[in-house]
């Protein structure tokens, strides 16, 4: 088993941070507290004590209103949020910068795109002689050109300031290419606000899920899999807010996976005849893997950690070490590295990565209760209707005369044309909802 690290560069995850002890972190904010400054989110008109502090402090209450008005960027914010309060405003901001972003990336729109065009074939006239004519044009009767709506000279004054804006720090240089990316479709969200990370038929695997103590500290995490298309790439699969009083296991139940929701099969007379729906899912193990560490969920009679570490020592790799079971390790409890993949392995043959991007204090704007939260989703692409071809596909149907293949994905609405298989004809037709049908948004 390859080290993540060495399997993917910068460009998907890192650079790493330092090992975080999330405890000593905690205690820093206990200390703050305890020396009379408060939650550094609630400080506003405080300041932590910097250098030459006691310098500030000593000036007289006048000069320190002089620097104050001085460095006040009220005007600033102000107007920012007049620019984005009004549609057409922002839309010359954000024109302005998508225009840089193409000339670093080399894009040139005004071009036609590379490829056949659909063109219509002009019509030749051969005249007696075999030499082509010239066609006669149709005359055309002109028409005035359309009025153009007026712009608004606010719009006008915002485009003449940003080109006449002297400051060249705000213009991307040559060399910004090197930091800019296109849009990818692992950009786009797929939920319309933030949304609890628990099925709803499923309570949180750990008793301190939902509750939020004080001096709680919220784990931001990025789950990745592995791109189909090219190799040794990754794209983004869900963001969730985790607390740190959390387990590994409730890590695991937001990775959305169409893997976790497999049925079992049911059998008869040694035949299979279909999939039990509404029972439990086929017990899935799992193994993490942190800093060397692989921790197993403990619960599943395979044991994935101990597999694992088999399989490195007859490899002659160096293997992990074993740790706790996932429902009894807190993301609190272990060193965390900021930017540094970590592998998640699980019963379907599922390989997903997962990234520590943020670990600091509650906010004050954070939500109190229903942690752990999902905050992003990668919209899931199904594939469509085999029968019409409009449609996402909800049925996997085997065995059915009717269609004239072995298996067809069928939407429900043509699954409902077709009717019921019919006694005798069809009894060897199977009808099963393709798995990982919730997690679509």
């Amino acid at each position: 088993m390859a080290d993540v690290d060495h399997l993917y560069n910068e460009n998907s995850f890192g650079p790493p941070s330092f090992d975080i002890d999330v405890a000593a972190f905690i205690q820093t904010a206990r200390q703050s507290e305890s020396l009379g400054r408060g939650n550094p989110w609630q400080l506003k008109e405080k300041a932590h004590p910097i250098g030459k502090w006691d310098e500030w402090t000593s000036l007289p209450a006048e000069v320190q209103a002089v620097i104050e008005d001085e460095c006040n960027v009220g005007d600033l914010k102000s107007e920012a949020h007049r620019i984005l309060a009004r549609p057409d405003l922002s839309a010359v901001i954000q024109r302005h910068h998508e225009t840089a972003v193409e000339t670093a990336l080399g894009i040139d729109k005004s071009q036609p795109p590379e490829g056949p065009r659909d063109r219509k074939k002009k019509k030749v006239q051969v005249s007696e002689d075999g030499l082509e004519a010239t066609p006669k044009k149709k005359s055309r009767r002109t028409r005035p050109a359309p009025s153009l709506p007026t712009e608004d000279p606010d719009v006008g004054a915002l485009r003449e300031t940003i080109k006449s804006m002297p400051l060249g720090m705000w213009r991307s240089d040559e060399d910004a290419f090197y930091f800019i990316r296109k849009p990818r479709g692992d950009d786009v969200n797929g939920l319309a606000e933030i949304a609890s990370a628990i099925p709803p038929n499923k309570s949180a695997p750990s008793d301190n899920a939902t509750s939020v103590p004080p001096h709680a500290v919220v784990t931001i995490v990025t789950t990745y899999v592995n791109s189909s298309i090219w190799p040794f790439t990754v794209r983004r699969a869900s963001t969730h807010a985790l607390l740190s009083t959390q387990t590994l296991e409730d890590l695991f139940d937001c990775i959305p996976c169409p893997s976790k929701h497999i049925p079992k099969e049911k059998y008869k007379d040694g035949m299979l005849v279909g999939f039990d729906e509404t029972g439990d899912s086929l017990a899935a193990g799992c193994v993490i893997c942190i800093n060397d560490v692989a921790y197993s969920d403990g619960k599943s009679a395979q044991d994935y950690a101990g597999k694992l570490i088999q399989y490195q020592t007859q490899t002659g790799q160096l293997p992990f070490k074993k740790g706790t079971p996932m429902h009894s390790t807190q993301l609190g409890s272990i060193p965390l590295r900021i930017n540094c993949p970590h592998q998640v392995l699980h019963h379907g043959d599922c390989e997903h990565y997962f990234v520590i991007e943020q670990i600091r204090l509650l906010h004050p704007s954070d939500p109190s209760t229903g942690y752990p939260l999902t905050m992003h989703v990668t919209p899931v692409n199904r594939a469509l209707c085999r029968i019409c071809n409009k449609f996402p596909a909800t049925l996997a149907i085997a065995g059915d005369v009717r269609i004239g293949e072995p298996v067809c994905l069928s939407c429900d609405a043509c699954w409902k044309a077709l009717g019921p298989p019919k006694s005798g004809r069809d009894d060897s037709v199977i009808v099963t909802s393709l798995v990982g049908g919730d997690m679509a948004p």
